[in-house]
């Protein structure tokens, strides 16, 4: 691609990258009356932000990550009510299938609240899926404040939204070298590329199962994912400490929220949001 030098002039925000990332953030600026300029070397968002997001994940949190999860809960809806993209307050299904599952269950409905966490039985279950399912599963839980989107429509509705905004630029095909340089690096100029809407009805609740509850954080905290946990070691002998490691260490939990894998060697595997 050849080369050729971009002016660049002062903003009050800078961000490399049009992913999902880039782009919320760019609209908390814009929010915040703040000029922005984002680059991106693609002609639009791609990769993660195409595939691995899409659950805003939040009765499964706790503490700061709850406080997290609702705020951007918030600014999901929000978004969507300005950028056209289209979001479901859907909720998610919680499954159980043991015993140790429902205990769960029923402990993180006696603690947030029926109105949050909201018992289902087995039937009800299997109506939500419609009609389908594992013939073990016993029982189940309604999410109530989890939110989807559709990242296909999301990403390039909100980056759409952005470009009409006053003082946001894109700078798309663009690679930035760091701080010290004085311009990006700059192919010809492309616009951006919003994806066609999907078809609402294929949003449905995420689902929730019993690896989900010994590793988002809600679950994991009741007195019953003792038993859950003992219960899958002995299952699957091995997975026991990794369990363990999952819930204890903070960092690893904040990277799950965003459905994001920790940097090699700090955890055990992905988990998706």
């Amino acid at each position: 691609m050849n080369q050729s030098a971009t002016s660049f002039h002062p903003t009050d925000v800078l961000i490399v990258g049009a992913g999902i990332t880039g782009l919320t953030h760019a609209a908390e600026a814009v929010a915040r009356g703040l000029s922005v300029r984002i680059i991106d070397r693609d002609t639009r968002a791609v990769d993660a932000s195409i595939g691995n997001f899409g659950h805003c994940c939040v009765g499964a949190q706790s503490g700061g990550l709850l406080e997290l999860a609702t705020v951007a809960r918030e600014g999901w809806l929000r978004h969507s009510g300005l950028a056209g993209f289209f979001a479901v307050e859907s909720g998610s299904l919680a499954v159980a299938r043991n015993r140790a599952e429902v205990a769960v269950l029923e402990e993180l409905s006696a603690t947030h609240g029926s109105d949050r966490v909201q018992l289902i039985n087995a039937t009800q279950v299997r109506a939500e899926l419609s009609g389908h399912g594992d013939p073990a599963i016993l029982a189940g839980a309604l999410l109530r404040d989890d939110i989807r989107v559709d990242p296909r429509e999301a990403v390039g509705k909100l980056a759409a939204w952005l470009a009409k905004q006053p003082n946001v630029t894109f700078l798309w095909r663009t690679s930035y070298f760091g701080t010290d340089s004085q311009s990006p690096s700059s192919g010809a100029a492309a616009a951006a590329a919003p994806s066609s809407a999907p078809d609402a009805g294929t949003i449905r609740r995420a689902i929730l199962t019993g690896t989900s509850m010994v590793r988002y954080p809600a679950f994991a905290e009741t007195s019953a994912a003792v038993e859950l946990k003992n219960g899958i070691g002995r299952r699957q002998p091995g997975t026991s400490g990794d369990l363990r490691q999952s819930h204890a260490d903070p960092a690893q939990r904040r990277h799950r929220a965003h459905g994001r894998q920790p940097p090699h060697g700090d955890h055990p595997g992905p988990v998706p949001g």
